[in-house]
């Protein structure tokens, strides 16, 4: 009769047992272990950083870096940074202050409310962006406004004129609206006009536009 002379050395084949039992549930018939899967569930959800809330009903804000733009944006400045180095490089047109269209004559552009605010219209291509204007009216955006605070998407309305009869400003060139920080480029691609005290601005053409 085996004597323990402690109660560690009473446990340990015990304890030893136990262990082969549980590998020995563990193994297969052809002798090999069968691995265990343990999962940890967390008790708390990393926190990470509040998802920023787009804003629509056609008042997007004009802060730098918030941008809403809709269709294939061919040929768009990538950012403010971008347009206002195409207006810098493009020659000034001295006979357009303010009033002009486009070469094809689509984009209407002119200074509205006193000179307070600059606008281009499109005559075809407006938009589908329903998330750019208010619920219950139109889905389609016709025309880009630079105003005191903000560039804005307008759905309804319009603010073509046939009188007077407004000069077409050629590709490449730019016109300067005396007395404002508002500039604007005719490119094939379409027109980007920029506030430069504001620091922002939009491109538009036959089907896309951008805000920046």
């Amino acid at each position: 009769m085996r004597v323990c002379s402690s109660t560690a050395r009473c446990l340990l084949p015990a304890l030893l047992g136990l262990a082969a039992l549980a590998l020995g549930a563990c193994t297969s018939a052809s002798g090999d272990v069968t691995p265990v899967t343990v999962t940890v569930y967390p008790t708390e959800t990393p926190s990470g950083p509040t998802p920023i809330p787009t804003e629509y009903a056609g008042s997007p804000s004009a802060r730098p870096g918030v941008v809403l733009s809709a269709g294939p944006l061919k040929g768009a400045p990538s950012g403010y940074a971008d347009a206002v180095g195409r207006l810098d490089r493009a020659q000034t047109s001295d006979s357009v202050q303010g009033l002009f269209v486009s070469p094809s004559g689509n984009i209407f552009c002119t200074v509205i409310r006193d000179g307070s605010a600059m606008a281009c219209e499109l005559a075809q291509g407006r938009i589908e962006a329903p998330e750019a204007c208010p619920p219950g009216g139109s889905t389609t955006v016709r025309r880009l406004e630079i105003g005191a605070d903000r560039v804005s998407p307008a759905c309804s309305g319009t603010i073509r004129t046939s009188e007077p009869k407004p000069p077409k400003l050629p590709y490449g060139s730019k016109t300067i609206v005396a007395g404002t920080p508002i500039e604007c480029l005719s490119e094939q691609a379409g027109v980007t006009c920029v506030d430069t005290a504001g620091h922002r601005g939009f491109f538009v053409a036959k089907g896309t536009f951008e805000i920046f």
